[in-house]
């Protein structure tokens, strides 16, 4: 899990650098992202958020890349992204509301640069395809129901259920920024150049920086509804995935 975690780091670094920021600021942002809440607190446990945000940010480095300024090779980006598309159900099922963004926005990338190979694509989906049948097979094997219907008793007998209100929204907002046990802001004040840097390029149009930021919104959104918001256990465990995001 560390290994894992050194890897987000320097990823977010290449993702940064990636985005035109000087190598230092983006060492020292990485160096911040590592050593404060909730990168650190995270990083030797065995969760899942750490891997869904090493996939989140290789494929943030990809979407946001240029062909002829790829980390890696292209189809080495292809197949960490589609494998991590795929995987991410596993990890967890919260994170389809990652998958499905990801997917979408590769797709429009694709097709921006007129550079789609059927063949090839299709290969990449069977990756996806072969994932999901395994998925609702294993999830029948357990529960004796298939996936949807097991999520949907899941969501009917389970402590944490969804509230769709807008009292609940703004409460869960502030919680989860300050929040005196598990808000973001109140374990790490760093965090509040994150807001104040979103602010920024919505003032400034600066369009090309917030392609990640609105990817990773519907994410974000879910624990404006759901009842329990909170850091399960750590210091704003639920947005480890996309705490990256916010440090770019």
């Amino acid at each position: 899990m560390a290994f894992i975690s050194a890897l987000c780091v320097w990823a977010f670094f290449m993702l940064a650098v990636g985005f035109g920021i000087s190598p230092k600021i983006s060492a020292v942002s990485a160096l911040l992202a590592a050593l404060t809440a909730p990168v650190f607190v995270n990083s030797s446990l065995v969760l899942t958020e750490m891997s869904a945000a090493f996939i989140v940010c290789m494929a943030a480095l990809y979407l946001s890349s240029e062909r002829k300024n790829m980390l890696l090779s292209e189809k080495t980006m292809k197949i960490i992204i589609f494998g991590g598309i795929a995987f991410f159900p596993w990890l967890h099922i919260k994170f389809i509301f990652l998958a499905v963004p990801f997917y979408i926005a590769y797709y429009i990338k694709r097709i921006k640069e007129k550079n789609i190979n059927i063949t090839e694509e299709a290969a990449y989906n069977s990756v996806i395809i072969v994932s999901v049948l395994l998925f609702v097979y294993v999830k029948y094997e357990i529960y004796g129901k298939f996936a949807p219907l097991a999520v949907t008793d899941a969501i009917t007998s389970s402590y944490y259920y969804f509230i769709f209100s807008a009292k609940n929204m703004i409460t869960s907002f502030f919680g989860i920024l300050y929040d005196r046990n598990f808000g973001i802001i109140t374990y790490n004040l760093f965090m509040i150049f994150s807001v104040w840097g979103i602010i920024h390029i919505i003032r400034k149009r600066d369009f090309r920086m917030m392609v990640p930021l609105l990817i990773v919104l519907p994410y974000g959104f879910v624990y404006l509804f759901w009842n329990d918001w909170t850091g399960s256990m750590t210091p704003a465990r639920q947005y480890v995935p996309v705490v990256f995001i916010l440090f770019l």
